[in-house]
C-alpha cells in the first residue's frame, strides 16, 4: 500500500511528519508517487488559526475526493485542540487523532482496515517528550530538529498550550544523535525547532547554545527557531 503525507503549519510538524514517514516505512508501506493516488492520506493540521482549522477540513475532503476508496488520516493540532469539533466536522476523516501518538497511526490504519469503522483516538498529552513522533527533517537544504515541545504560559490569545501541551525538553544526546544524522546526510545548516524556545530546560545549562564540531562532522550553521513566534507555512 502507498501513503502521502501532508503537512500544514510549522515546521515542528515537519519534524514529526519526517517520524511519520519512517513509521510507515517501517511497516511496509510505499510513498506514492507525486502524481499517483494514495492508498492512505496523513493530514498533519494546524490550529494555531482559524484559516489552518479551515485548510485542515479542505485538505481532508479533497485528499477523498482524489480517492474515495482511500483512508484518510486527520491528525495533529486540530484535532487536539478541537477533538469533538474534528469528529463532528470532518466526515471524510477516516481515522482522528492528536499529537500524543502520531508514531502509532500506521497501526491505526491496520485497525481501519480490519474492522471498517470510523475511529477517534485523541488522547492527552503528558510531560514526556516524544522520541518516537520527533525525527530530523532532512527534506531540503536545511536540517530540521525537534528540541522541544509545549508552552507553559497560556496566553489569552493562543492555542499552543492546548494543542502542544506543558513544556517537554528533550534530552541533549538525543538531539546531538539526529544532528550527526544530519550531517551524515550531507545537511550543513540545522535548525532546531520548539514550540517555546525558552521554556527549553536545556538552554539554561548552556548545553544547546555552542555546537560541538567534532562531533557533529562538519555541520557548521546552528539555529534555534520558535514556532510559536513564527509565521505558520
Amino acid at each position: 500500500m502507498t501513503f502521502s503525507i501532508i503537512t500544514l503549519g510549522c515546521k515542528v510538524n515537519s519534524c514529526e511528519s519526517a517520524a511519520i514517514h519512517a513509521a510507515f516505512l517501517a511497516a511496509g508501506y510505499s510513498p506514492a508517487e507525486e502524481d499517483s493516488h494514495a492508498d492512505v492520506y496523513i493530514i498533519n493540521s494546524c490550529a494555531v488559526t482559524g484559516v489552518g482549522v479551515k485548510k485542515a477540513r479542505q485538505t481532508v475532503s479533497h485528499c477523498k475526493t482524489l480517492n474515495p476508496d482511500g483512508i484518510t488520516v486527520l491528525c495533529g493540532c486540530y484535532p487536539q485542540a478541537y477533538p469533538e469539533e474534528a469528529v463532528r466536522d470532518v466526515s471524510t476523516a477516516d481515522i482522528i487523532t492528536g499529537n500524543a501518538n502520531k508514531s502509532e497511526i500506521p497501526a491505526m490504519v491496520s485497525k481501519f482496515i480490519a474492522e471498517h469503522r470510523r475511529m477517534s483516538c485523541v488522547q492527552p498529552l503528558t510531560r514526556e517528550f516524544d522520541e518516537a513522533s520527533s525525527a530530523a527533517d532532512l527534506d531540503r537544504t536545511r536540517a530540521f530538529i525537534k528540541i522541544e515541545d509545549g508552552c507553559d504560559r497560556f496566553c489569552t490569545y493562543c492555542i499552543i498550550p492546548t494543542a502542544r501541551g506543558r513544556v517537554r525538553s528533550r534530552r541533549p544526546e538525543e538531539i546531538t544523535r539526529q544532528a550527526e544524522q544530519a550531517a551524515a546526510a550531507g545537511k550543513r545548516r540545522r535548525c532546531e525547532r520548539a514550540e517555546n524556545q525558552s521554556g527549553n530546560k536545556n538552554q539554561s545549562e548552556n548545553k544547546m547554545k555552542k555546537p560541538c564540531k567534532a562531533n557533529l562532522a562538519g555541520l557548521i550553521w546552528w539555529s534555534v527557531l520558535d514556532s510559536n513566534r513564527l509565521p505558520t507555512a
